[in-house]
């Protein structure tokens, strides 16, 4: 039988998403009928609507029209966006085959067009006969299985490091990991310096001075492609008392999902930089308490638990308010028995850390094995090829390449 080469627009349709857009955008966590969208969120959330609902032919490909992210779907949904194409299989064409195809697609998508009519569907695929199509997918799905067991063990490990570490905190701030004399309890206003939370001015583009704000902020890393930046010649007047040093804790203070998460300032990230109204700085006393161990502290079972009652405002902006910060109690022993559990600490943390590192490693390392069984895929070397099909010139295929999609 003849292999050939095609353009996807020869063996794919597609609809436009009109139809199908939810009206209301305020989902539900769970419900009959999915809204979704191509990206990684996927599923956005559940809707009540019973109507304009796509309810098949299944399976079908959704594509962003804009970044060209896709996703295979199976089942009925209704989308949020019209900035897609909902693209079905004509005759003799394994949708999954062409799914698995646009997987190893590069797309240089740096300005805002179109891709599916202007690039997509001009794309060259090599199409053999639709029983080897499936053979093909077949072997993908059953390699990617194993790959797939791996992926799952490799996070549970990782979210068992993370337990982990939860564990070595509670033992450390229970006087377990330590034996310690005496625990004496002060008030977090009482240990440090200065409690204080910023301001959020009108930003601008371009200027010398950064503001570290919520998006910044992880647990032992600050991701300074987040940052903002203001004229400090004009918010000068308030700014002065609202510059970061060393060792200051930088405590994100609102935010669903990133309440509660901090920074300790080493001070050689940034040259200068302020925070916004999101972000407290929380500056410690180094005579009454060990910088260090306080992070640490903050981090722990103990206060991360009353970080989750503390928390007021409505579902969508949560917040701490800083009185409620300046009133946290912590629980401390002496400065060198304080220094002595910091040290304990690190070594526990640096072990995890070693470990979760070669996890990450191996993660990479899997999705780029995925990434080449694909290639080998669509070369025709992943399975024995019919010996009764004629052969093909690949020359003729274009590649797409450019930022990963």
């Amino acid at each position: 039988m003849q292999q050939k080469i095609v353009e996807l627009n020869e063996v794919l349709d597609y609809q436009q998403p009109i139809p199908y857009i939810v009206k209301s955008t305020d989902y539900m966590e769970a419900g009959d009928i999915p809204v979704l969208t191509a990206g990684k969120t996927f599923i956005l959330g559940y809707t009540k609507e019973k109507t304009g609902i796509f309810k098949g032919p299944f399976p079908v490909i959704i594509f962003d029209d804009f970044t060209t992210a896709t996703q295979l779907v199976n089942f009925p949904f209704k989308v949020k966006s019209s900035a897609m194409k909902i693209l079905l299989p004509k005759d003799n064409v394994d949708i999954k085959y062409i799914f698995y195809f646009l997987q190893i697609q590069k797309f240089s998508a740096e300005t805002h067009k179109r891709y599916w009519i202007s690039v997509c569907a001009k794309m060259k695929i090599l199409l053999p006969p639709l029983a080897e199509q499936k053979r093909i997918v077949k072997k993908i799905e059953e390699v990617f299985a194993v790959i797939d067991k791996t992926v799952k063990s490799l996070n549970d490990t990782k979210e068992q490091l993370s337990q982990y570490r939860q564990s070595v905190l509670q033992q450390a701030f229970s006087g377990k990991l330590h034996k310690t004399t005496v625990w004496s309890q002060n008030s977090l206003n009482d240990l440090c310096k200065y409690i204080q939370r910023g301001k959020s001015p009108k930003y601008i583009t371009h200027s010398t001075l950064p503001v570290i704000n919520q998006k910044c902020i992880r647990w032992n890393e600050l991701q300074i492609q987040y940052l903002k930046f203001i004229d400090p010649v004009q918010f000068e007047s308030w700014i002065r008392e609202r510059h970061v040093q060393p060792m200051d804790i930088l405590w994100n203070s609102t935010g669903t999902g990133t309440i509660g998460r901090a920074y300790l300032y080493q001070g050689t990230e940034l040259e200068d930089a302020v925070v916004d109204s999101h972000v407290t700085i929380v500056r410690a006393d180094a005579k009454k308490i060990n910088p260090n161990f306080l992070f640490f502290y903050i981090q722990s079972p103990f206060i991360q638990r009353k970080i989750e009652k503390m928390q007021s405002g409505s579902t969508n902006q949560v917040e701490l308010a800083r009185k409620e910060i300046q009133n946290i109690q912590v629980n401390l022993p002496s400065l060198p028995e304080q220094k002595a559990i910091v040290a304990k600490i690190e070594t526990a943390f640096a072990a995890a850390d070693k470990a979760e590192k070669a996890i990450s490693a191996a993660l990479e390392q899997a999705k780029q094995f995925k990434q080449s069984i694909l290639k080998r895929a669509f070369e025709g070397k992943l399975v024995p090829q019919d010996p009764n099909d004629e052969p093909v010139d690949l020359s003729q295929l274009n590649t797409h390449k450019g930022k990963s999609k």
